[in-house]
């Protein structure tokens, strides 16, 4: 049936040699297809323990040095059972369920029941592009038997792909004044998913803190700050902006039109291309799109091929629209860079590494992501669920459990340009609603705020006030779509900016920009302003109309200066730390050795929320400087 036996003949034989003793060995996935493998495992002479797992009992018969368990192997509760009764294993095959979350969580978990010199073997990965991208993201690699059988049915499960991947070598220890290695066991109650692991502590020394980040535009339109209906163009265009002036190599990928800031602009999309998607490419709003239209289609295309004319080992490619980069993402997943989706404001997230942008959202996306782990774990995907189908076809990383550690996810709060608002203690008689002109935005409770309170209110966003469906009161004036300089001016002079949005924001940006101009929200208490809003100093959070009643009639006892001061947290400069010091970390988590340590850190303000101004910019300056003295060929 499979094309295993020589494979495995000469990689027990290396192990072995190499062990210098018998070996120690853990299936996974023994009982479906009678006595098989198992038998033949425990018959060979050179192993000396076999360990097998199933959910389903065992038909054959358990040699005296064979021990089976009843038991789900991938929960983190078998691992610990494992690690507890067993010495380190030194061959784990994974021949269980075959489904793409499990071989996942084998890959990631179960090298800490490795010996030094073991390896795992996912055995039968179900098609080519989930091989590639496991061995790219799990730092394993592949041997693909299915090309050579002579038979090669599709749909079969046993397909003879496997993937392959070793304990990772101890990295290189750091040296005492003396000369002498310093080792450091770890106590093996540490937490985090390092239990057990005896690692050396090391000195982390990037080559370069200089990055080449390949940032992409978003298929619909051009990157310009212009579009500013859109918030993703703008966070596209805001990004490459600062981190172009922090230092960093930055490589847009866009409209032709596209004016961002950058170390280099590549084309990959025009004005011909969305006029056949959208009838125009003149609109000042989102047009009506799908993430597999003509427009995202040929963005995607023409955008990894031109990534993989530049991308180097240790780049980062960043997904700014999330999904509708995954297709361009899945054509790089085989090169040795890191994708990230770095501003998520979304559900429904692809990558691994993931930047939030609250800490409310990124806590949503992980309750999602355990709701589809205990999901799968109740309802095994088969025939008889088809109604689960969309949850085993999920990405690999939105099956995840409460338990897993989340070092490959960061919040990172949206950031917004200094520049863009003026400020201004002196306000005049209205208050303001700027946004989705929307039932969702909350601008019925805006509505009957300015009627109860007989309080102008100046109405500014895309969308039609007149379509709402809901009593318009004479207290309101709608202002249609405001530009940049428009925003300012209105920000600046209100009383209060009122943005009681109904649903959970990740982000909500209004809040925000109106405290650069010295005005304070006024919000709901939920979702992204429970916790980037400080209630009764920067503006208040309701949960009744009593309570936005009492808040606009209580806004002068908000203070304009400590309004500015907080929203300086959310500048553009405090971004770019942020992101240096988030990219780095990533580097150095994926380096083989989470232990290790870089000596020359000077602080951990990336997640400060008081720095002032000047801070930021001292901060900015020396990350600046660095990243100049890393560059080839500096010579002062």
């Amino acid at each position: 049936m499979h094309q295993y036996g020589t494979f495995y003949d000469m990689l027990f034989d290396a192990i072995a040699m190499r062990q210098g003793r018998p070996l120690r060995l853990l299936e996974i996935g023994v009982s479906r297809y009678g006595t098989g493998s198992l038998k033949a495992f425990q018959e060979l002479e050179i192993v000396s323990e076999v360990v097998a797992i199933d959910v389903e009992p065992y038909i054959g018969t358990p040699a005296d040095h064979t021990t089976f368990y009843l038991m789900d192997a991938y929960q983190h509760s078998t691992i610990d059972m494992l690690k507890e009764k067993h010495a380190p294993f030194d061959i784990i095959i994974d021949d269980g369920s075959h489904e793409v979350a499990h071989q996942t969580f084998f890959l990631q978990h179960y090298g800490q029941l490795l010996a030094e010199g073991g390896q795992l073997i996912c055995e039968d990965v179900d098609n080519d592009d989930t091989f590639k991208q496991l061995c790219h993201e799990q730092n394993a690699y592949g041997l693909d038997l299915f090309v050579n059988r002579p038979e090669k049915n599709w749909g079969d499960k046993h397909n003879d792909r496997i993937l392959i991947k070793n304990k990772p070598q101890p990295p290189i220890s750091p040296l005492d004044k003396g000369g002498q290695e310093q080792t450091f066991p770890l106590d093996k109650g540490g937490q985090g998913g390092l239990r057990g692991q005896e690692q050396r502590y090391a000195i982390y020394k990037p080559d370069s803190e200089k990055l080449t980040l390949h940032a992409f535009g978003i298929p619909y339109a051009a990157t310009d700050p212009h579009f500013n209906t859109c918030a993703y163009v703008q966070r596209v265009w805001k990004f490459c902006k600062i981190m172009h002036n922090l230092g960093h190599n930055v490589i847009h990928y866009g409209h032709e039109k596209s004016t961002a800031i950058c170390s280099e602009h590549v084309t990959v999309t025009d004005d011909d291309v969305l006029t056949k998607s959208y009838g125009t490419a003149d609109y000042k709003v989102v047009p009506d799109q799908r993430r597999d239209d003509h427009a995202f289609n040929v963005f995607n295309e023409n955008a990894a091929r031109e990534v993989r004319k530049r991308a180097k080992k240790n780049d980062f490619v960043l997904a700014f629209y999330g999904w509708g980069h995954k297709q361009a993402c899945n054509q790089l997943a085989d090169l040795p860079v890191y994708i990230v989706e770095p501003s998520i404001g979304y559900t429904d997230c692809f990558a691994k590494y993931r930047i939030h942008q609250s800490n409310g959202n990124m806590n949503f996306d992980r309750g999602m992501a355990w709701w589809a782990f205990k999901l799968e774990e109740r309802f095994p995907p088969t025939d008889e669920h088809p109604s689960l189908q969309h949850v085993h076809a999920i990405g690999k990383h939105n099956n995840r459990s409460m338990n897993d550690p989340s070092w490959d996810t960061f919040v990172i709060p949206n950031f917004y340009d200094l520049e863009h608002f003026e400020y201004s203690e002196q306000k005049d008689d209205y208050m303001l609603f700027l946004g989705r002109v929307h039932l969702c935005k909350g601008i019925e409770i805006a509505f009957r705020l300015a009627e109860y309170t007989n309080t102008r209110l100046i109405v500014a966003g895309p969308g039609d006030i007149n379509t709402l469906g809901i009593p318009i009161p004479k207290q309101v004036e709608y202002v249609g779509i405001a530009d940049v300089a428009m925003r300012s001016k209105l920000y600046a002079k209100a009383i209060a900016t009122v943005c009681p949005s109904m649903y959970l924001e990740p982000g909500l940006g209004v809040h925000v920009e109106t405290n650069f101009a010295g005005t304070p929200p006024i919000t709901t208490n939920w979702g992204a302003p429970v916790e980037l809003l400080k209630h009764g100093q920067t503006g208040y959070r309701c949960h009744s109309f009593d309570q936005f009643v009492w808040a606009l009639e209580n806004v002068d006892r908000i203070d304009p200066k400590v309004c500015r001061h907080h929203a300086m947290q959310f500048s553009n400069e405090k971004a770019s730390i942020n992101y240096h010091e988030v990219f780095h970390t990533i580097l150095q988590n994926d380096q083989g050795n989470w232990w290790n340590v870089n000596p020359d850190r000077t602080n951990l303000d990336w997640l400060a929320t008081d720095m002032t101004e000047a801070e930021i910019h001292a901060r900015v300056a020396e990350i600046s400087s660095r990243l100049l003295l890393s560059e080839p060929g500096y010579s002062g």
